[in-house]
């Protein structure tokens, strides 16, 4: 049992670091192509 919560906390970990990651580089990537429009 202890083993297994163990392992569920930390692949909930590094997937909600990884969510957080997608999030921040979407919102940079969102922000670059609008950037992008206008100086076009």
């Amino acid at each position: 049992m202890i083993l297994t919560i163990i392992q569920i906390s930390f692949y909930k970990s590094i997937l909600w670091q990884r969510y957080n990651f997608m999030v921040r580089t979407g919102k940079i990537n969102l922000r670059n192509i609008n950037l992008n429009k206008e100086n076009r």
